[in-house]
């Protein structure tokens, strides 16, 4: 069941897709690639990761995650954090923007990234 209106879901999904356009653009393949998937509150950002002599994707990293908090009205960062080098994710607030009312606002922190926190990784 999807939580967003679809007029939210539809700009969420075009910003999203202009803020992996410009992470990728002149970008080589095998520093890895910007992608989104939707989720019914938002989406998940992650890195594609090629082997250099590929065009296909050999594994894929979590890089953030924007959801709607409807008890808060408002727009949550997260960043994924491994326990114990296992493979499972767990997803912590990004404590430099925890939380915004302008999707806008969100999504340029991601994109720009000034801490460093989700796309060097």
């Amino acid at each position: 069941m999807d939580l967003l209106p679809e007029i939210v879901r539809i700009r969420l999904t075009r910003q999203s897709e202009a803020l992996c356009e410009s992470r990728n653009a002149n970008l080589p393949a095998e520093l890895g690639k910007a992608q989104f998937d939707t989720l019914s509150d938002g989406v998940m950002f992650s890195k594609a990761h090629y082997l250099c002599d590929s065009m296909h994707v050999d594994y894929v990293s979590p890089v953030a995650k924007v959801t709607w908090v409807a008890e808060l009205n408002r727009w949550r960062i997260y960043m994924p954090q491994s326990l114990d080098n296992s493979e499972k994710v767990v997803w912590v607030t990004y404590p430099f923007l925890p939380t915004s009312d302008e999707l806008s606002i969100v999504l340029h922190e991601l994109e720009k990234d000034p801490q460093e926190s989700f796309w060097s990784a």
